[in-house]
């Protein structure tokens, strides 16, 4: 029986090297981006979400290694969206869209935060996954969801590399 892959890679910057289309950015699973132990690679239908819109196609997309440059993805597609995007096997997300929240974070998250703050970082709630960001007028959320999300829904965040609990955002 084969693994079950979830997909979840927000492509930051895409270039082609050697002849290979070689892309850098952030996986929502804190490994290889493929949602489990020991997967590397994916074939398969996918969608391609950008603030130019949403894209159904397929794509091989594999993991590998450079010295100096850290974990990277070839990514294969047909005509990949101008960067960032995000490239996921689920094909019932929408978006991105971005709202500000006001944040009830626990301790431990806002050490974790603090830490990578100024930086883009994964976040996950039921249905949803994000990238966490902060500036001098707040948090805000770039955010891909299966459902809806309006002003004053309250959004059960967790770190998507480490399942560790971040709180609760409600959306302004």
């Amino acid at each position: 029986m084969a693994a079950e892959v979830n997909l979840n890679i927000w492509v930051t910057r895409l270039e082609v090297v050697n002849d290979e289309p070689v892309a850098e950015g952030v996986s929502f699973d804190g490994a290889f981006g493929f949602g489990g132990d020991d997967l590397r690679s994916y074939d398969g239908p996918v969608v391609l979400l950008s603030a130019a819109g949403r894209e159904e196609t397929t794509a091989e997309v594999t993991m590998f290694h450079l010295s100096g440059r850290g974990l990277l993805w070839s990514l294969r597609v047909e005509e990949p969206p101008v960067v960032p995007f995000l490239v996921s096997s689920d094909l019932t997300l929408r978006g991105p869209i971005r709202v500000a929240l006001d944040m009830q974070a626990g301790v431990e998250a806002h050490r974790i935060f603090s830490a990578k703050s100024g930086d883009p970082y994964p976040v996950r709630a039921d249905g949803i996954l994000g990238l966490l960001t902060s500036d001098a007028s707040g948090l805000s959320l770039i955010m891909f969801s299966r459902e809806a999300i309006s002003p004053g829904d309250e959004l059960d965040l967790s770190f998507a590399d480490w399942d560790e609990p971040l709180g609760i955002g409600t959306v302004l």
